[in-house]
């Protein structure tokens, strides 16, 4: 009897600490897990996204994911807790005295080429008390779009947990085509120049 072939290589990144430092959990610095396989016709890279809660330890993660940005001919999907928002319409109730907006993240989408997934379910995927937040999502870049670009995020019922899971629902790959990828991302809304640029255009 022929054994069956072995599975493809995969090779596993990771910004996570060990837990022997003797930092609580809050402490840590922001995590990530990236998966490459190797053995496949397109080169793919699935990242991981744990974000820490406190803003000046969750800064870090966007430098370490700009770092990770692979080649233009990877296809690149980046999921998970983000612990950020993109704009004030992903937040309801708590506090409004700040901008709760994270800029950084928004560059860091903007400048890395990625696209929101979307979602589908209810909107917010966190709660504590009134407030409720989207701070889980899924991101791809150009080259997720032009595979699978009817691809699906479900935002779940939450069970024991104040954040919903989320759940990425793909199909078969998408005919290539060679439309270029419209781009918007709500944060915009906020500069002061954004309504002049687009009555311009």
């Amino acid at each position: 009897m022929t054994p069956p072939p072995s599975p493809a290589p995969i090779h596993e990144e990771t910004s996570e600490e060990s837990s022997s430092s003797g930092e609580s959990s809050s402490e840590r610095p922001p995590k990530f897990r990236s998966v490459r396989n190797l053995q496949v016709d397109r080169k793919f890279l699935i990242t991981f996204v744990y974000a820490n809660p406190t803003k000046r330890k969750r800064d870090v993660l966007w430098n370490q994911l700009g770092a990770l940005q692979p080649s233009r001919d990877i296809v690149w999907i980046l999921g998970g807790d983000f612990n950020s928002i993109l704009s004030s319409d992903e937040r309801i109730r708590g506090s409004c005295r700040r901008n709760v907006r994270c800029a950084k993240f928004g560059e860091f989408i903007q400048n890395s080429n990625m696209n929101d997934l979307g979602f589908q379910g209810p909107k917010f995927t966190w709660r504590r008390g009134t407030l409720h937040q989207r701070l889980d999502r899924c991101i791809g870049n150009d080259g997720w779009w032009s595979m699978w670009l009817n691809s699906q995020l479900l935002h779940l019922n939450r069970i024991g947990s104040d954040h919903r899971p989320i759940l990425l629902v793909i199909g078969p790959p998408s005919v290539p085509h060679h439309m270029s990828t419209f781009r918007y991302l709500v944060a915009w809304q906020s500069r002061k120049e954004f309504e002049g640029m687009l009555a311009s255009t």
